[in-house]
């Protein structure tokens, strides 16, 4: 079973369909701007009811219920009618090269919620895109998906430190755990320790920076994240990356974004 990846934008459980669309905290947010012009059911009737929850939540709505009328008359968000210069297009960028002289560590985790388990992989790339180091290992009972986060973050930064020696860039997908390690406020108890520690070894750096991407940018983290769950221990690999993540590391290395 692979692991579900972290959400990227809340960062507090595994981004399954559920989630997205009724635990997220941005799905929640739009929920409550809608109730302002909607009679929406209460929260507590859009729980997990299990993997046909979509289908018993749509047996619930009534059969008079027009799920896609417009009571107060208002144009629709989207038109078919709409030409191409009325939509806008969203494409997420690739990896990106960091800058002459810099390193970009990127690391991944992944939650399974029945065993409070993960693991969590990293990659360390040079200005060119060459690998000087790749990282995976198991994570054993964590809290949640945000401190697995954590400590893939953790584990990742342990793994680079005496491997080099300049300013490194680090990436993760995770927006709530960037916050958390860009900003010098407490943090949530689950991931305190994990934060504390990441500020203080990055400290070690003659310079570092730290930015959320987006899930394209992280790939390769996310595969070696899968390997680390078959592993009862963390492995580090210097100069290249598992034969079966090799394939995905060159061709990052080697689109280009166009802007």
């Amino acid at each position: 079973m692979d692991l579900v990846p972290t959400c990227s934008i809340c960062g507090v459980e595994p981004e399954t369909a559920h989630h997205a669309i009724i635990n997220c905290t941005k799905a929640k947010a739009l929920r409550q701007r809608l109730r302002k012009e909607w009679l929406l059911p209460a929260d507590h009737f859009l729980d997990y009811t299990g993997k046909d929850w979509i289908l018993i939540l749509l047996n619930q709505v009534d059969d008079d219920c027009e799920l896609l009328a417009d009571p107060k008359g208002k144009q629709p968000a989207y038109s078919q009618g709409a030409t191409s210069s009325q939509t806008q297009r969203i494409t997420e960028a690739s990896w990106s090269k960091p800058d002459q002289g810099w390193a970009k560590l990127n690391f991944d985790a992944g939650f399974l919620q029945e065993d409070n388990s993960g693991a969590w992989g990293a990659i360390l790339r040079d200005d060119k895109g060459g690998v000087i180091l790749s990282a995976w290992g198991k994570i054993q009972n964590t809290a949640n998906a945000e401190a697995a986060e954590a400590f893939a973050g953790l584990q990742a930064v342990k793994a680079v430190v005496g491997a080099f020696a300049g300013p490194i860039s680090l990436e993760n997908d995770c927006a709530t755990l960037i916050k958390e390690i860009k900003e010098a406020n407490k943090s949530k108890p689950a991931i305190m320790n994990s934060v504390k520690e990441i500020r203080r070894l990055l400290d070690l750096f003659p310079s570092y920076s730290v930015f959320k991407i987006n899930r394209a940018a992280n790939q390769v983290a996310h595969n070696l994240a899968n390997l680390g769950r078959n592993e009862s221990t963390g492995c580090v690999l210097f100069g290249a990356v598992p034969s079966g993540v090799e394939d995905l590391a060159n061709s990052e290395c080697n689109e280009t974004v166009m802007s």
